[in-house]
């Protein structure tokens, strides 16, 4: 691992926090519903809080209890830490998946953005269609329903998942942490 790439911001990534050992880069306003005075009440017994952001209940609630902490969460959102202690880089997206989260990792180097152009600029290409998931788009109406999109070179994190990389071997794996809910005729359904 080299280097982390946020692909829309031209020098310069989003929001950043630094707690110990761990770097934790959100989007500015990281989503709506996802309640974090509960979390921050919770981890008061533990911390003390030097700002009101979202970002730093975010990073103390990994501090805490590591990759886990997604499984508190709800509501909308999709963040990137980086655990030099650990040397892994961790990228998740809330259950609901509303907040968009596409990557590439290609030479050693983690690219990320809320849009598959973004990346496809960070990568210095215009990308090449995946025609499996055009086609099922065009056919069936269907998407998001996988980490593939439209670009062969650029994936999404699915909703209710984060992944995990080793930033000394680059491997990565992806883990889902809680499952989608299922919409039929407009209706939330249980999985």
């Amino acid at each position: 691992f080299k280097r982390l790439v946020h692909a829309e911001r031209v020098g310069a990534l989003p929001r950043r926090i630094i707690h110990q050992a761990l770097e934790m880069f959100a989007d500015e306003g990281l989503g709506g519903g996802w309640r974090p005075h509960f979390l921050r009440e919770e981890l008061s017994a533990w911390y003390t809080f030097s700002t009101s952001t979202d970002t730093e209940v975010l990073l103390k609630a990994y501090h805490r209890w590591g990759d886990q902490m997604f499984t508190k969460l709800d509501g909308m959102y999709a963040v990137v830490i980086l655990d030099w202690k650990k040397s892994t880089l961790i990228a998740a997206r809330a259950t609901i998946g509303i907040k968009p989260f596409y990557y590439a990792y290609q030479d050693q180097t983690f690219i990320y953005g809320s849009e598959p152009k973004a990346v496809l600029n960070g990568l210095g290409t215009n990308g090449h269609l995946d025609w499996e998931h055009a086609s099922e788009f065009l056919a069936l109406g269907i998407m998001d329903h996988d980490e593939g999109t439209f670009f062969r070179e650029v994936k999404q994190l699915e909703g209710g998942h984060f992944l995990k990389l080793n930033l000394k071997d680059g491997s990565m794996k992806k883990v889902e942490y809680r499952k989608r809910p299922q919409v039929h005729n407009g209706f939330e359904t249980s999985v």
